[in-house]
């Protein structure tokens, strides 16, 4: 047993799990509602709370309370599953307390596991947890879901970047991370307290433009060790993209401001973070916490490539298809997105299956 009570085995970990891929499932239907297939259901409009929210909560959650070791922390992973529930059955107001509920245990069990505090790692994840609660908390008061939608991606987009933080001790790298956390934070604020929400998009644009050509100076300075295969070659291709994709939403989001809100630029910028940066690291660390989690030392395959090109090619096209006001186009990138993400998926299944009998 751990010492507060979560069997050392983790037997039943592989529910969560099961609970977070249905979400992830969840989310990507909806997403297809959105591209237009002709599907039952009406959950198109909440495509990005069920990926964030149900998905990423439910993940991000049970890491965190694996790492904690007590059993009340699983409640946010449960809590996070359940608004997706809940979301499905048409029930918004419970799915917007549910994951309320999650964003508030999800911080106390994040400070209990981390104090005395860290610079500057728990800074940034301080400031994601902030982003959720204030984007939970605006939502609710009746903001719109599309101005929602940009700090809700904060949430998981710090957590990133927090496990990225590269553990340096000099000054300026530590002043810029919180510098970066902080300005992500207080732009999510400023965008539902200013009438406009130009000056805090402009804001997120600085601080996200900077994180990734940062993370990419010192990406390449990490190539100086040389990878010839398996899964740190994957990971640094990967990644190198990733944060190209970061560096370029940045970009956008601050030579656009609030223009960006609108079409045919906000499928982009949002899709652009979702999944160039958030999906790509996801894509590239899945087996660290698989291993995490469940102890499974997962085989590479060269076939992890596939996926991660459809998920790039899908992109380009959806964003082409925007701007070119194509709609065949934009839904045929988006549905190469969700196949790739199904092939993923797959092999995850696949690879997970041999791991855990090996």
């Amino acid at each position: 047993m751990l010492s507060s009570g979560i069997p050392a085995e983790k037997r039943h970990l592989p529910l969560f799990l099961a609970g977070g891929l249905f979400c992830l499932l969840l989310g990507t239907y909806a997403g297809l509602l959105k591209l237009g297939v002709s599907l039952p259901g009406a959950l198109a409009g909440y495509h990005g709370p069920l990926m964030v929210c149900g998905f990423l909560g439910t993940l991000i959650g049970l890491e965190r309370a694996v790492h904690l070791g007590t059993r009340w922390a699983l409640w946010v992973p449960l809590s996070a599953f359940g608004g997706a529930l809940c979301l499905l059955a048409g029930q918004v107001p419970w799915a917007l307390g549910l994951w309320l509920f999650s964003a508030i245990l999800h911080l106390g069990v994040f400070l209990k596991g981390h104090c005395p505090l860290k610079l500057p790692a728990d800074v940034l994840n301080l400031s994601a947890l902030f982003c959720w609660l204030i984007s939970l908390f605006f939502w609710i008061e009746g903001h719109s879901l599309r101005t929602v939608s940009v700090p809700l991606l904060f949430f998981p987009l710090l957590t990133i970047l927090a496990e990225r933080w590269p553990g340096s001790t000099a000054k300026l790298k530590i002043a810029g991370f919180i510098t970066l956390g902080s300005g992500l934070a207080l732009s999510a604020l400023l965008l539902f307290l200013l009438p406009t929400p130009d000056l805090p998009l402009r804001l997120s644009g600085v601080c996200l433009m900077g994180a990734g050509l940062f993370l990419l100076w010192e990406e390449n300075e990490l190539k100086r060790q040389i990878y010839e295969q398996g899964w740190e070659l994957y990971l640094e291709r990967v990644m190198l993209l990733s944060y190209g994709w970061l560096s370029l939403s940045g970009l956008l989001f601050l030579l656009l401001g609030a223009q960006g809100l609108r079409a045919p630029f906000y499928d982009l910028l949002i899709h652009g973070l979702s999944l160039g940066f958030i999906l790509g690291v996801i894509f590239s660390h899945f087996y660290k916490v698989l291993k995490a989690l469940l102890g499974a030392d997962l085989p590479f395959y060269q076939s992890y490539y596939l996926p991660w090109g459809g998920l790039q090619a899908g992109l380009f096209l959806r964003a082409f298809g925007k701007l070119s006001e194509n709609l065949l186009l934009w839904q045929i990138g988006g549905s190469l997105n969700v196949l790739a993400l199904l092939l993923f998926l797959g092999l995850v299944a696949r690879a997970l299956k041999r791991g855990l009998v090996a």
